[in-house]
């Protein structure tokens, strides 16, 4: 059996709390990690002005801390 872990709320997350939490997850033994794309992030109750981590940077980012885990969008 294979586990993911889905990033949530890149809006209201800092990139280090979502590094810590990423590596924290492939520590232990996550198969895959997967980033909310930009153009699924928002809803009626969010202010589309809010900032959002773009999904490809953040996977390139992402991709340095980690090792062996799988990294999508």
């Amino acid at each position: 059996m294979k586990f993911g872990y889905c990033v949530r709320n890149p809006t209201t997350r800092t990139y280090p709390e979502i590094r810590d939490s990423t590596v924290k997850v492939e520590k232990l033994g996550f198969d895959s990690i997967h980033v909310t794309d930009h153009l699924l992030g928002f809803d009626d109750s969010q202010d589309k002005k809010e900032s959002f981590l773009e999904a490809i940077t953040l996977i390139a980012a992402l991709a340095i801390e980690t090792h062996k885990v799988k990294l999508g969008k």
